[in-house]
């Protein structure tokens, strides 16, 4: 806890040399057994040909004293990656060209892109409010191994430090900060539904 009186974050969301508005609004979610959220980057074209990915927001909720599986814990967090990715474009003076969720469970995804009636209830609800606040063909899997979100929560469960920088902002010129926001080609989902 006392590493979080020395986290800081830039007021302005439009870092030097960007061009226009930001390209995309990219929203994350995460799950463990202990907790589950979401956060919001906003990825900006900068006139040297490159990226810049400033963080916007983020949310996150203890697990319920019940134990979840980390299914539902992962598709808690999908529920308030969809509530960020309703609320920011809304609220914000930016106006984003594409919003996009990412997540690492394939399970969730699949629950996602169904129809909700299929489900049990705890998870019918939740699908459909991720329904209700995005479009299906915004959500994207990103596998464990290369999922910039999951990286930070594992450090931290190890005891490693919080790497200030990748929440701040994600700049490709900059070789200490993880360059997946700004290096990730982002297209169609690779999980196919029949």
């Amino acid at each position: 806890m006392v590493q979080l009186n020395g986290v800081r974050f830039d007021r302005c969301l439009t870092p030097p040399k960007a061009i226009g508005q930001p390209v995309f609004c990219v929203f994350f979610s995460v799950a463990s057994e202990d907790a589950f959220g979401a956060c919001a980057h906003a990825r900006w074209q900068l006139s040297t040909r490159g990226y810049n990915a400033q963080f916007i927001a983020a949310k996150s909720r203890v697990a319920p004293v019940k134990k979840l599986t980390i299914p539902c814990l992962e598709l808690q967090g999908a529920v308030l990656a969809s509530r960020l990715g309703k609320n920011i474009p809304k609220e914000s003076r930016l106006k984003f060209e594409k919003s996009v969720f990412f997540l690492d469970s394939k399970i969730v995804l699949a629950w996602i892109c169904g129809e909700t009636r299929r489900f049990k209830p705890f998870v019918s609800v939740r699908v459909g409010k991720i329904q209700d606040n995005s479009d299906l063909a915004q959500w994207r899997h990103v596998p464990g191994k290369t999922y910039p979100v999951e990286f930070l929560w594992k450090a931290r469960l190890a005891g490693g430090s919080m790497d200030q920088t990748f929440w701040a902002s994600a700049k490709a010129s900059d070789r200490k900060t993880p360059q997946l926001l700004t290096k990730w080609k982002l297209r169609k989902s690779t999980v196919k539904f029949t």
